[in-house]
């Protein structure tokens, strides 16, 4: 993939457990030494 700024940075498709439930997600950024940052969306009420 690639950034608006022309860099190229790889996408990984993980499967993450947490409390009984599996969550597909996207990582990428791994090589930064920055703070991670979780974004969950469409998350259903239960």
């Amino acid at each position: 993939m690639e950034s608006k700024t022309g860099q190229e940075f790889q996408v990984e498709i993980r499967e993450l457990n947490a409390n009984q439930m599996t969550f597909r997600c996207r990582i990428c950024g791994l090589e930064n030494n920055g703070e991670p940052v979780i974004l969950l969306h469409g998350f259903p009420e239960t």
